[in-house]
């Protein structure tokens, strides 16, 4: 999906690779979640998450996140209870010293991350190819 054209963009074939990492609000959408092998939710504190979007499109854009884009993220979120169906989530936040929690974190993801890698290297037959839209947010 094209947020600045608000419009599908063309589909884009993706070779299969052992890794391929999908991210964005909407990528555990049910009609997506079923081809990934790991589900990681990640999500900040809601002043840390505004902070950025300002930083990141500035004060007019930050608006229009806050009335519109991030009360539609957090219906889909509720609706499909997202979080619920990662397999791993991490509520972190910029300002947040505990290195124990995002070391575990950290560790958690590569554990996963190597048993998907070996599970490959293990099967016979490259998976193939699978066309998805795809966009930037």
């Amino acid at each position: 999906y094209l947020c600045a054209r608000q419009q599908l963009g063309a589909p884009v074939t993706v070779p299969p690779t052992p890794l391929t990492m999908v991210e964005g609000s909407y990528a555990c959408h049910p009609t997506l979640r079923e081809y990934y092998g790991l589900r990681v939710f990640l999500t900040v504190a809601p002043e840390e998450q505004l902070r950025r979007i300002e930083s990141r499109n500035g004060p007019e854009k930050a608006q229009m996140f806050r009335d519109r884009w991030i009360p539609f993220e957090e219906m889909y979120f509720q609706a499909f209870d997202v979080q619920a169906r990662c397999d791993i989530v991490n509520k972190g936040n910029r300002n947040d010293k505990r290195d124990g929690s995002r070391r575990l974190f950290f560790q958690a993801v590569i554990k996963h991350v190597i048993a998907i890698l070996a599970a490959f290297i293990r099967t016979p037959g490259y998976p193939s190819s699978r066309t998805h839209h795809t966009g930037s947010h």
